[in-house]
């Protein structure tokens, strides 16, 4: 009889309702469990950006760098939270406002609670920072007419700039006064874009009023500083054909005489020489070597007369077309791999 009861008794306060009081349990422990983790507390140390604001005409000497390690408590549930907040850039800071010293001392910066900024609330206790005070040295800032130093992307194909004339030639620049203070030979312009192709058969072509921006800032050694400049600035770029070289070997040297002269001139050595041709592409491919004409102009010195030595004489250059007609192609440079010839000037035969 007692057992039985007993077993009545199992059967109907144990069984009776069995998942829901499985249910009861587990969210019993897991109300213990976040109330253990929520009260359970997390201490890290973390290195902090710190944030400076000065007033106007001062600027943070390494305040890119400033940062200090700040020992934290949180919950442990916000762990993993935090952690992902930290790693995120500008969203928590110290962040801290310091007047400017008139002797330009570094100026102390003590450190606490509310200077620290987060997007949200952590719970957190701050426990200590190290270092507890900052030094933050400071330096003026200065303005500064200087040139502009434009710059272009790479040319189209087959081109290249003559000149870039910038408007205006100066702009005024202000940042750290000691940056400033590099920039006396220029600041160079943002990138250009001039590499589209330009019109149809044209040696040579303006592109007017291209915008060039000053750049926010300039790097010097391996560091950007921040720079500001309120000036628009526009460009005149003028863009020519590159000339290519083009060599010619074996090119015959002529001897012009004037009408009716009384000697017979002669090459005393060599009557060919090299040539090599400078100019617009189209030009130079479309040159033979009949193209060119090298002459010695007898008739442009005194006469020369009979002499046992031989006379050296400059070796000019022509270019002519299928006709024998001299044709004048800008930019195109002749040059023979030697300047002057020696002749011979001899009597006449008999006849």
């Amino acid at each position: 009889m007692p057992l039985k009861t007993f077993g009545e008794f199992i059967r109907k306060h144990v069984f009776n309702n069995f998942t829901a009081k499985v249910m009861a349990l587990a969210m019993a422990l897991g109300l213990w469990f976040y109330a253990y983790i929520g009260s359970y507390t997390q201490y890290d140390v973390f290195e902090i950006p710190v944030h400076v604001h000065v007033g106007e005409g001062w600027s943070v000497v390494h305040g890119e760098n400033l940062q200090a390690k700040v020992k934290l408590s949180y919950p442990r549930r916000f762990e993993d939270q935090f952690k992902r907040e930290l790693s995120a850039e500008k969203k928590t800071y110290i962040d801290c406002t310091v007047t400017p010293a008139l002797d330009q001392k570094p100026v102390t910066v003590s450190l606490n609670k509310e200077l620290l900024v987060t997007s949200r609330d952590f719970s957190l206790k701050i426990e200590s920072f190290k270092p507890s005070e900052l030094q933050i040295e400071l330096i003026r800032e200065t303005a500064r007419m200087v040139p502009v130093l434009p710059k272009t992307s790479a040319s189209p194909p087959g081109y290249s700039v003559e000149y870039v004339f910038p408007l205006p030639a100066t702009v005024m620049i202000r940042g750290r006064e000691d940056i400033i203070a590099q920039l006396a030979k220029g600041i160079e312009t943002e990138k250009m874009d001039i590499s589209s192709p330009p019109p149809p058969n044209k040696d040579e072509w303006d592109l007017q009023q291209v915008p060039a921006r000053i750049p926010s800032s300039v790097t010097i050694g391996d560091k950007s500083y921040p720079i500001a400049c309120t000036d628009q600035v526009q460009c005149h770029i003028h863009l020519t054909r590159v000339s290519v070289e083009r060599s010619f070997t074996g090119v015959p040297i002529e001897l012009l005489v004037p009408p009716g002269y009384p000697y017979v001139a002669t090459h005393y050595r060599e009557s060919t020489t090299d040539v090599q041709v400078t100019g617009p592409k189209s030009a130079v491919d479309a040159l033979t070597k009949e193209n060119i004409i090298l002459y010695v102009d007898v008739r442009a010195t005194k006469v020369l007369v009979p002499q046992e030595t031989p006379y050296t004489q400059p070796i000019y250059a022509q270019i002519v077309d299928e006709h024998q007609r001299p044709r004048i192609i800008t930019d195109m440079v002749i040059k023979p791999a030697v300047s002057t010839c020696a002749i011979k000037i001899s009597e006449a035969k008999p006849k």
